[in-house]
């Protein structure tokens, strides 16, 4: 009996959220609710705020300079820039001058961007 009670309850429970779904305009309304502009959050910051950037180191270790040269080499081997050498490479038809433009484009965007890692600028001239 009190089994039979229990599923009574939640049949009239569900019966009447039913209801009230109908009543406030069904799947429209939810959408409605759903898609409704909510006031911005205010997020704390990940990690203290710089006043000021950073200038960029004026040289580099050697185990930084290796460091670099290995992480270069991971994203041509692993990543993207691998990827994008191996199109650059099945494009024979492309005259070899394009391709090897190309090629050392991938390249400098690669150093670039672990050069950025390092403190430098995300540039041809960072990487210099």
């Amino acid at each position: 009996a009190k089994v039979a009670s229990t599923i009574v309850i939640m049949l009239r429970s569900a019966a009447l959220r039913i209801h009230q779904f109908h009543q406030c305009g069904g799947a429209r309304a939810s959408l409605r609710l759903a898609t409704r502009p909510r006031a911005p959050l205010l997020l704390r910051s990940l990690s203290s705020p710089v006043d000021a950037p950073l200038p960029p180191p004026a040289d580099l270790s050697v185990e930084q300079a290796l460091s670099t040269s290995r992480i270069v080499l991971d994203f041509v081997r692993l990543g993207v820039s691998g990827r994008r050498l191996d199109v650059i490479a099945n494009h024979a038809s492309q005259p070899v001058q394009e391709r090897w433009t190309t090629a050392m484009q991938v390249l400098v965007a690669a150093q670039a961007h672990v050069a950025a890692a390092f403190g430098y600028a995300a540039t041809a001239e960072g990487v210099m």
